[in-house]
Parts: C-alpha cells; structure tokens; sequence
C-alpha cells in the first residue's frame, strides 16, 4: 500500500492512498475543521471518511 500526504498552499488536506482496489483520498479532520476549507478538486466534496 502507498500512501501520500496531499497539501494545498502549504496546508496539509488529507491523505491519498493507493492500494489492490485502486485510488482512496480521505481528508484530515483538522482540515475539515479549518473555517474557509475548500475541496482539493470539484469533484471530491468535503466529507469525512
């Protein structure tokens, strides 16, 4: 499994992992707490996991 801390501007967002069943993003909690926090991209919502 490989995994890889995905930042935007210098703040860290979630975790992208890679695994036998394809691609996984899931956001940090303090991100998702953050006041302003905006999705990485349009198509993956700000959601917990």
């Amino acid at each position: 499994m490989k995994q890889a801390g995905i930042y935007v501007n210098d703040v860290f967002c979630g975790t992208l992992t890679e695994d036998e069943e394809g691609y996984h993003f899931c956001y940090a909690k303090e991100y998702l707490a953050r006041e302003g926090a905006t999705p990485v991209s349009p198509t993956m919502p700000l959601t917990p996991s």
